[in-house]
């Protein structure tokens, strides 16, 4: 298991950087306050139990909320274990895989990236829907 050392090593600025800046969910600067905290902890909890009911052959035995000052909100890092292995990954709210383990497996990354593509896809219909049924 990771220490808090170890975690915080994850989240070092990477190439992946320019990608993150040029997302437009992250246009706003500086959108981490007290009321955004708590629909950021909503949204990373339903991409969670989302990871969850569709990886039967994994279960996640411990996640973490860590605040990434570079990006100005909190990231979940989760640990999954498959057995007697342990595998480690980290996601934002809008889904955004920040860091995984270098030996997890390809079918259960694209299992967990699939998980959070439908987590996004059901909330955006069902506030679409949402928004219909108001007009």
């Amino acid at each position: 298991m990771k220490n808090k050392e170890g975690i915080e090593e994850l989240f070092c600025p990477t190439s992946k950087q320019r990608d993150i800046e040029e997302n437009p969910l992250r246009a706003n600067k500086n959108i981490m306050n007290s009321d955004t905290e708590e629909d950021f902890k909503e949204a990373l909890d339903f991409i969670q139990n989302r990871i969850e009911e569709e990886l039967p052959y994994g279960e996640i035995i411990y996640s973490e909320d860590v605040y990434h000052e570079d990006l100005d909100e909190i990231v979940r890092f989760i640990l999954i274990s498959r057995g007697e292995k342990e595998y480690y990954m980290s996601f934002g709210f809008d889904g955004y895989i920040y860091s995984y383990s270098k030996t997890i497996p390809r079918m259960m990354l694209l299992d967990i990236h699939n998980a959070i593509c439908y987590s996004i896809r059901t909330e955006l219909i069902s506030q679409i829907y949402k928004e219909e049924q108001d007009e």
